[in-house]
């Protein structure tokens, strides 16, 4: 269980932490099931019935993008250069540090299928490139080889509501143009 990410949910007592996600890092009680979740450093204990289990997609390191300029410039410049007919792009950033993420879109049909429960995703880029042996898109319950430089945001986060919405959308549009558009509006909003 440990390392496994979680999402907060129906907390009463500290709501401020429902919607939030961490990671499990070990089991306080077995009854009831109660774990130690270690979110943006600090740790909580929540009880198992509070948590819901966030699928994680891993991508190689050639796949996530980072750079300290404006995000919205960074993100449009690699917008123009990507087949929005096969990637969506991603954007996070923290104060200055901005990371960009190019998803390939057939990974999201296949991700929806691979999940049994809530569909919750998490889409961070590893520290392996593509050219290592070894290298394949990693989907799990945990993040497995992150990148060793975390300064820069290594993960992006979407709801249910968002992933379902981009599931459909890539199902139903074809159009590149329109796609990129819709992605720039994503961005936007």
């Amino acid at each position: 269980m440990k390392g496994v990410v979680v999402e907060i949910t129906n907390l009463k007592s500290t709501k401020h932490l429902n919607g939030r996600r961490g990671f499990i890092s070990k089991i306080s009680q077995k009854n009831p099931l109660i774990f130690t979740v270690d979110i943006d450093d600090e740790e909580h204990e929540i009880e198992n019935k509070n948590l819901l289990k966030v699928y994680c997609l891993g991508i190689p390191c050639e796949y996530k993008l980072s750079d300290d300029n404006d995000c919205f410039q960074f993100f449009l410049a690699t917008l123009t250069l990507t087949n929005s007919s096969n990637f969506y792009v991603f954007a996070k950033h923290y104060g200055t540090k901005s990371s960009l993420f190019l998803v390939n879109i057939k990974f999201f049909d296949t991700v929806l299928q691979r999940m049994t429960t809530e569909p919750l995703l998490r889409i961070y880029g590893m520290k392996k490139s593509q050219n290592d042996k070894d290298c394949k898109i990693l989907f799990n319950q945990y993040c497995i080889d992150p990148p060793n430089d975390m300064s820069y945001p290594w993960y992006v986060d979407l709801t249910t509501s968002k992933f379902l919405e981009l599931v459909a959308r890539f199902e139903n549009i074809k159009d590149e143009k329109q796609l990129k558009n819709m992605n720039i509006q994503d961005f936007v909003v």
